[in-house]
């Protein structure tokens, strides 16, 4: 299994506070992380195995999240430039 190992300062970065502060801010943290965790280390989620991680209902049953704040959050994670969607794929800018 591979492991995704965050920075020292992974939590003083940025983005991260920008993050933080938001309405939700802690639990949109705590999603990225999940979804870094999922992603490995080659920083994508991309259909594989039947999964679509493109799906809200999909990425929301694997963070344990409601489809609705899946959707908020990446749109956020996004909007930071945190992450970037493709059809089916979701790739994580370097912030690790």
């Amino acid at each position: 299994m591979e492991e995704v190992i965050l920075s020292k300062n992974f939590f003083n970065k940025d983005e991260i506070k920008i993050l933080e502060s938001y309405d939700n801010g802690k639990e949109y943290v705590l999603v990225y992380i999940k979804l870094l965790a999922l992603s490995g280390t080659d920083k994508q989620l991309r259909f594989k195995k039947g999964i679509n991680y493109g799906s809200y209902v999909i990425l929301s049953a694997l963070t344990n999240t409601s489809t609705d704040f899946i959707k908020e959050t990446l749109e956020v994670l996004e909007k930071l430039g945190m992450i970037k969607r493709v059809i089916g794929t979701i790739i994580f800018n370097e912030l690790l």
